[in-house]
């Protein structure tokens, strides 16, 4: 894709997602879960969506992007942020004391990023939430939270009491914690001494200016709605979206939704996707918070939304993402010829309008190539109807590539990068596999790779397509080309 479709593409999505805020802002309120979600006041980049996890024995193993442009990623021996205009620096390293955990960092696992606004958009934080192995403490991992304004805390530790699960403690964070625009804290945890043994929690903004409260978003056993009688038997992939609502006084009021794929006991439906939204006023004069009930958003045994696949019904749900507008889901298909697909649902008035956006069989648009969509893997969205996601390929051409994909109203897909394709700053290497990526919604997207045939085996980089380019690699070793 050229540079000059892409600006072309660009700006129409951000024309038609500014013009769905406006026209729709009021009528969202109808909807129970999102109302509060959509930009009735001041806009904001949500962090990097969850469900890009990277390869076992990768070097980079994670990245994210935040709204302004600053990429965090992990490394062996800590976590690097680069900036837009450039500048690597590590901010945290393996050796650093862990914050209440009575030991030092030996491993970072998973992190997620966001740019934080003080009062009035002014004094912009970068925070970082990551999970991490500990030697020599109390416990043997947690999640920590890293502010360039007020520094490193823990977030949550093995042995803190989960809320809402009649007495029971965590015992172990299995996957990748995200922090909101507004900056709240979303994680999933294992709980051991209660009547759960899962759950989906939060942590507010406020975790800086007093005690940490933990909230839980869902917890095993709870009913499952829309299920005829199911309850949460555990929890697969999730997302999270923040902005800010003007509601006259106090003036400010933030609302974080909750999407989240889970398998249920019980019921109708063995798995769905759900979602809830939290209201909260921040300490005006005392902080207040309005929790929704969570809503069904897909289930599995329901049919997807296309006449071409009217034999079929959704078998599992992989992955998903939330936008302002949109809730975009990667879904395993059965009883038809398609064995899977990406879906939307977006969000217009008071209803949800659900479309596939790609098929499995669907032909990929690489230009001389003929192949087919036959999987799909990571992906990552923005509120300016943009969608990048991986897929392996079948046919005669490469066999893995990311593409982009419009959301809201269009439905156009395009190649931005392929297995083999050139990759710039490695003396003549190719891309070998291409690993976790990251987007915000000025359309800035990083991704991990491996590299074939050049100086560097493993790269960050920055940008898509012709724009591709290195940040950060690692040079060729035995250890780096496993």
């Amino acid at each position: 894709m050229s540079d000059r479709t892409h600006r072309i593409r660009r700006h129409l999505r951000m024309v038609l997602a500014s013009t769905r805020g406006r026209l729709c802002a009021a009528s969202l309120l109808a909807i129970g879960l999102f109302a509060g979600t959509l930009p009735l006041g001041e806009h904001l980049t949500p962090a990097a969506a969850a469900g890009s996890q990277p390869a076992a024995d990768a070097a980079i193993r994670q990245v994210s992007i935040d709204s302004a442009g600053i990429i965090a990623y992990i490394k062996e021996d800590g976590i690097y942020t680069f900036g837009r205009s450039g500048g690597l620096r590590r901010v945290i390293a393996a050796g650093d004391e862990a914050p209440r955990a009575g030991g030092r960092f030996t491993e970072f696992l998973d992190l997620s990023s966001a740019s934080i606004s003080g009062p009035l958009g002014l004094q912009k934080d970068l925070r970082i939430v990551f999970k991490a192995r500990i030697e020599g403490g109390t416990v043997d991992e947690g999640l920590f939270l890293f502010s360039e304004n007020l520094g490193l805390a823990a977030v949550a530790l093995p042995g803190d009491t989960a809320p809402d699960t009649g007495g029971g403690v965590f015992a172990a964070f299995p996957d990748r914690p995200l922090i909101g625009s507004q900056g709240t804290i979303m994680f999933k945890a294992t709980v051991m001494g209660g009547r759960a043994t899962e759950g989906l929690f939060f942590v507010p903004r406020q975790f800086f200016t007093g005690e940490a409260i933990i909230g839980s978003v869902a917890i095993q056993g709870e009913p499952a709605p829309g299920t005829g009688g199911g309850a949460y038997a555990g929890f697969g992939a999730y997302d999270m979206e923040e902005s800010t609502v003007l509601m006259g006084a106090p003036p400010l009021v933030v609302a974080s939704a909750f999407a989240f794929v889970a398998d249920v006991d019980g019921g109708r439906t063995p798995q769905g996707i759900f979602a809830r939204s939290l209201f909260l006023v921040p300490e005006i004069p005392v902080r207040i918070e309005i929790q929704r009930p969570p809503t069904e958003m897909a289930l599995v045994g329901n049919p997807p939304p296309s006449r071409a696949l009217a034999e079929s019904t959704y078998a599992r749900f992989e992955d998903v993402v939330l936008t302002q507008h949109e809730l975009v889901f990667r879904a395993l298909l059965s009883g038809g010829e398609v064995s899977e697909g990406i879906f939307q649902l977006a969000f217009l008035g008071p209803i949800t309008l659900p479309s596939p956006r790609v098929l499995q069989g669907d032909l990929a648009p690489i230009v001389g190539a003929d192949v087919r969509f036959l999987r799909f893997g990571r992906m990552v969205g923005n509120n300016t109807e943009e969608l990048v996601f991986e897929a392996t390929l079948e046919g005669d051409g490469p066999s893995q590539g990311l593409f982009s994909a419009t959301l809201g109203p269009l439905n156009l897909v395009s190649e931005t990068l392929s297995v083999g394709d050139r990759a710039h700053g490695t003396d003549g290497g190719v891309f070998h596999l291409l690993g976790p990526l990251a987007i915000n919604d000025d359309g800035l997207v990083a991704f991990q790779a491996k590299i074939d045939g050049g100086n560097v085996c493993e790269g960050l980089y920055r940008e898509l397509a012709k724009r591709a380019r290195l940040i950060d690699g690692v040079p060729c070793t035995s250890a780096a080309s496993r």
